[in-house]
């Protein structure tokens, strides 16, 4: 594949993540707006089983931390949700 077909798609990536997080970040304002709190027992057991599977998806992508910019960001966006969740 091209290196500017790779950007593209790297560019691309990174904008629907900008807007996921616009999203969510949003939504929590909302929350926080009309007054609905969050849940304990939900918040970690999603917290929990993103951990887990942030680390088996990090021990799958392992050998390909060094490959191309999409590779690359995959690999820092895993190991900084593993961080994130594990905090």
């Amino acid at each position: 594949m091209a290196l500017s077909v790779r950007a593209k798609a790297a560019l691309f990536k990174a904008a629907c993540m900008g807007a996921f997080g616009v999203f969510v970040l949003g939504k929590a304002a909302w929350n926080l707006q009309a007054g609905v709190p969050p849940e304990a027992a939900t918040m970690g057991f999603v917290g929990f089983a993103a951990l887990l599977v942030n680390a088996g998806v990090a021990l799958m992508r392992y050998p390909f931390r060094t490959g191309d910019a999409n590779m690359r960001s995959v690999w820092i966006a895993r190991a900084t949700t593993r961080w994130a969740t594990w905090r």
